[in-house]
């Protein structure tokens, strides 16, 4: 689902909802200057708008400000059980699923942070739980912390988590 930036608001719907909005007043002196003075501020938002486009300084969906450093797959998830491994209480559960997310395999994306996480992929999370021996109570906070979240548990939490129950479950 794309999801529309500020500046597409400013430059296209705004315009539209001051036009609508005056377009049905009579004519008398004060509702005509109020008229000219929506249309110039119009005018103005949608020159800007094309400006911003035609410099390619318009933000698009997806695009991001920061370079992303691009990883190998086996790399991430070996330095994300290493980290898990070695420190488990200070984990951070948000910075190995953007790394993940970050990470290719001959060039494409291994999973993704938009689409949630299947219902039978909850189920082998709750599994995951049961079969947890090693850093048990670390495993469990990220898990909590992921089942809290608002957004639900997207593709690449399952990945991470699903990484963090082979440490946890190896003796």
């Amino acid at each position: 689902m794309w999801k529309f930036q500020g500046t597409f608001w400013l430059a296209i719907v705004f315009p539209i909802v001051i036009l609508e909005r005056y377009r049905f007043f009579g004519s008398s002196l004060v509702q005509t200057k109020i008229k000219k003075m929506a249309l110039t501020a119009v005018a103005l938002i949608v020159v800007a708008g094309i400006a911003l486009a035609a410099s390619g300084k318009l933000p698009t969906p997806g695009s991001s400000t920061a370079p992303v450093a691009i990883e190998d797959v086996d790399t991430v998830k070996r330095s994300i059980a290493e980290q898990f491994e070695a420190s488990p209480s200070t984990f951070v559960q948000a910075t190995a699923v953007r790394r993940l997310a970050n990470a290719r395999l001959d060039g494409f994306a291994v999973c993704t942070l938009t689409d949630e996480a299947t219902a039978a992929q909850y189920v082998e999370v709750a599994a995951m739980i049961d079969k947890a021996t090693k850093h048990a109570a670390e495993f469990m906070k990220v898990v909590d912390g992921v089942m809290g979240s608002v957004l639900g548990m997207s593709d690449c939490d399952y990945r991470v988590i699903s990484l963090l129950s082979r440490v946890a479950t190896h003796d």
